[in-house]
C-alpha cells in the first residue's frame, strides 16, 4: 500500500516536468501538491499523529523512511512544501531526518531524480 501510494504521489508531480513554461509548471506543481495533500498526505498525517509521529507503531520503520524520502524529493524538485500544515508528517519528517545515519544517507541520495 505505501509503495503504491508514494508512486501515485510521485506521478502527480512527474507529469509536470515536461512543461516548458516555468509559470505553468509551477502552477501544475502547486495543483498536484493540493491533490496529493487531500488524497494521500492528510491520511498519513492522521496516522502519524495517532502513532506519536510514526506511520507504523511507535518507532522508526521502512514506511517512515520511504515516506520521508518522497517528501524530501517533492520539496527539492518542486520547491513546494506539501506538509507545511500537517503536524503529524512534520513530526515524522523531523524524527526520520535527524535519526542517526539517515541524514547522511539522504544527503547522498538527494542528487538522484525521481
Amino acid at each position: 500500500m505505501l509503495h503504491n501510494t508514494c508512486t501515485g504521489i510521485r506521478n502527480f508531480f512527474k507529469s509536470h516536468f515536461r512543461i516548458q513554461d516555468e509559470q505553468k509548471r509551477a502552477e501544475g506543481f502547486k495543483d498536484s501538491a493540493a491533490v496529493a495533500k487531500l488524497r494521500f498526505l492528510s491520511k498519513f498525517d492522521e496516522i502519524a499523529e495517532a502513532n506519536g509521529g510514526y506511520l507504523v507503531g511507535s518507532g522508526l520503520t521502512w514506511a517512515d523512511i520511504v515516506t520521508v524520502f518522497y517528501i524530501h524529493q517533492i520539496r527539492k524538485l518542486t520547491q513546494i512544501d506539501p506538509i507545511s500544515d500537517l503536524p503529524g508528517l512534520a513530526r515524522l519528517l523531523s524524527s526520520v531526518s535527524n535519526a542517526e545515519g539517515i541524514k547522511q544517507r539522504f544527503a547522498t541520495l538527494s542528487g538522484r531524480s525521481m
